[in-house]
């Protein structure tokens, strides 16, 4: 029997960035579940405050509530602000504000979808609104970068998520999604270099070469271009990835579900 596929867990010392994220993405999925449930404004109206009726006020209220997510996850480890972790936390915490901007602005019909850019999370937490570009920007850094730690892990998957969850960019376009999948499946490698999945020795998505084709058809199949390699191995990159996504995504709430 073969070993299941390893995904890094936290090491001590270094921040459960996935259970943080996980925590912010309850409370945009309890909004995206209330608007499907057409009870987004009793929702949002909370212990008694009255419910929103114009765009700009579900947009403020919702806003709000995902803004103090992020502000008490920033406050709760302020002390560690100028560590390799604090740096890391803060990257966590740009990825979910854009996640969320992304979410609420292009792929939830809702009330505030018209007045959500005054309220963008990324402008308030960080003062910016160059997502689109800016979240691959950092992936690509620290996928370039050649050092692998269970820190890095941590970000490559909170990346992952966040790209599983619907943020696309600038790649929104249907012409990007190779750029997409290309991203996807170096972050990928990242997460599993760090855990000691991929090395020199070891080629990515290992599990594609348990059973190896021998004979002379094998010699038929060996002049295989490097890109038609590179295409199998991020197809199968991608499907693994699909699963294993959802099993660290859903890891933070067993316990709402065993109780």
């Amino acid at each position: 029997m073969r070993d299941a596929p390893h995904w890094p867990q936290p090491h001590p010392g270094t921040p459960d960035l996935v259970a943080r994220f996980a925590d912010f993405y309850q409370e945009l999925a309890a909004i995206k579940a209330a608007q499907t449930g057409g009870w987004l404004a009793v929702y949002l109206a909370g212990d008694g405050a009255p419910q929103p009726v114009t765009g700009s006020e579900f947009a403020k209220r919702v806003s709000a509530r995902l803004l103090a997510l992020l502000q008490r996850q920033e406050r709760r480890h302020a002390d560690e602000a100028d560590t390799a972790a604090g740096r890391a936390e803060r990257q966590a915490r740009y990825l979910m504000a854009a996640l969320a901007d992304e979410v609420l602005i292009f792929e939830l019909d809702w009330p505030g979808r018209d007045a959500w850019l005054p309220v963008l999370l990324e402008q308030a937490m960080f003062g910016s609104s160059n997502a689109g570009s800016r979240f691959f920007s950092m992936a690509e850094q620290l996928i370039q970068d050649t050092a692998r730690t269970a820190l890095q892990a941590e970000l490559a998957s909170v990346f992952l998520l966040a790209m599983e969850l619907g943020f696309k960019g600038r790649y929104r376009a249907r012409q990007a999604q190779p750029q997409l999948e290309r991203i996807r499946g170096q972050l990928y490698q990242v997460v599993f270099a760090a855990s000691g999945k991929l090395d020199d020795e070891q080629p990515a998505f290992a599990e594609a070469y348990a059973y190896p084709l021998t004979g002379r058809r094998d010699e038929r199949l060996a002049p295989l271009s490097p890109w038609r390699n590179l295409g199998l191995y991020g197809l199968i990159g991608y499907l693994v990835l699909s699963v294993i996504a959802w099993f660290v995504l859903m890891h933070p709430f067993e316990h709402y579900l065993n109780g």
